[in-house]
């Protein structure tokens, strides 16, 4: 069950949009597509696997993130302030610095990207995904997510997916099937990094 709904787009958009003007400027042949944020990455900084370290020193992003309406008490938001690690995150960004050197080398051909924008809690904080959202409400949500994340390929002149879990690489996937322009995109699989 799902008792509180965050959506760092709104209140961390300083730092959103800073990421979005440095690193989302051009075309981009490679798209990694995440689920949705988690509370101590995205759900902090507005950044898809954003952990909080990451981005300060590897994106060297610097901004203000405001606070979700109905924030959980277990679940606060710190921005850039919070002391929790983001672990997928952290290992993805570690991953991307080792082979690419710098986050710019990276984004020069590839983006980051969360089929869901939205950070979904219980009533004890826990994180909810959307795969484990009930059926109904699963399928209104990634329609609306799909639409968009269509847009993000077009809009980007993207060339290849690359579904960061089963869940990303499975909406992706069904997806660029179905959707007409899109067929030559490739989409491949990598497992979440996630502990």
């Amino acid at each position: 069950m799902v008792s509180h709904i965050y959506n760092p787009l709104n209140y961390a958009l300083d730092i959103h949009k800073k990421f979005i003007m440095e690193y989302c400027n051009s075309e981009k042949r490679v798209i990694f597509v995440g689920m949705n944020p988690g509370p101590f990455g995205m759900g902090q900084t507005g950044i898809p696997f954003g952990d909080v370290k990451s981005v300060r020193n590897f994106f060297r992003i610097h901004g203000d993130v405001g606070k979700p309406t109905n924030e959980h008490p277990r679940r606060q938001v710190y921005g850039l302030g919070c002391t929790r690690c983001e672990v997928s995150g952290s290992r993805l960004w570690r991953l991307v610095e080792d082979i690419c050197g710098t986050s710019e080398q990276f984004f020069s051909t590839s983006l980051v990207y969360n089929v869901c924008p939205l950070l979904f809690l219980s009533p004890t904080g826990t994180n909810v995904t959307p795969n484990s959202l009930p059926r109904d409400t699963k399928l209104k949500l990634n329609e609306l997510c799909v639409d968009t994340l269509i847009q993000v390929i077009r809009l980007f002149a993207v060339e290849r997916v690359v579904g960061i879990g089963r869940y990303a690489w499975d909406v992706s996937n069904r997806l660029l099937r179905r959707v007409r322009g899109l067929s030559h995109v490739q989409v491949d699989f990598l497992m979440h990094p996630s502990p």
